[in-house]
């Protein structure tokens, strides 16, 4: 193949992984990544009302020992009211305690298929990256490729009075080094052709490996 015809199997290979990375992040996008969200916001906000809820236990319970001893025992109308909403509070605690449970479980099970379709997301991203970045230097190479070629073979021959300085090939790469370390902080040229990896609630929520999936799928 020449060169142009090295670009033109590049740009299909990029939208080839591009198309693949679109793919990728509508799936994570449409359920995973909202659901588990949601669900952890949910725990947190049932975590919340747990604590709440057994600081007004402790409370009830020494109001009912405050009204029992002025009561010297007697169980009183106030002792009465008391008791109603300690055990109120139990039977509340006790069903939330279970709600957390189910949302811990339904947590786990969205935290798994989420890790699978992140998973795929990113290396969907790093492909199309990769494939990008390709594609990026054959577009050069087809559109200056042969004059640097051309600049590069040059020989100057053994015998000449410049024999012993570096070569044309050799200035060449020495100088696409440069140019190359120049711009090597510069690792985000890409961003406004693919976009940004977002991973959401994931950029601090670990990935699941596939080993941690398979041993938590046989525990549930």
């Amino acid at each position: 193949m020449n060169m142009n015809q090295k670009f033109e199997a590049a740009k299909a290979e990029y939208e080839v992984a591009n198309a693949a990375l679109q793919k990728a992040c509508s799936a994570f996008e449409e359920g995973p990544k909202k659901d588990f969200a949601q669900l952890q916001q949910n725990i947190a906000a049932l975590q919340v009302e747990i604590k709440n809820h057994k600081d007004e236990h402790v409370t009830l319970k020494q109001t009912l020992s405050d009204e029992l001893r002025t009561s010297n025992g007697v169980k009183t109308s106030k002792v009465k009211e008391t008791l109603a909403a300690i055990r109120d509070i139990e039977s509340v605690l006790e069903e939330c305690g279970v709600l957390e449970q189910q949302l811990k479980a339904n947590a786990e099970e969205a935290h798994m298929h989420a890790s699978k379709l992140a998973d795929s997301y990113q290396k969907a991203y790093a492909n199309a990256k990769y494939k990008w970045s390709m594609m990026n230097l054959y577009t050069v190479l087809a559109e200056c490729g042969e004059r640097i070629s051309a600049a590069m073979a040059v020989s100057v021959g053994d015998d000449s009075p410049t024999s012993l300085a570096p070569t044309p090939h050799k200035v060449m790469l020495n100088e696409l080094g440069l140019l190359a370390k120049a711009y090597s902080g510069d690792n985000e040229s890409y961003r406004p052709v693919i976009g940004t990896l977002d991973l959401g609630t994931f950029k601090t929520t670990r990935i699941m490996t596939p080993a941690e999936i398979s041993f938590a799928s046989k525990n549930q």
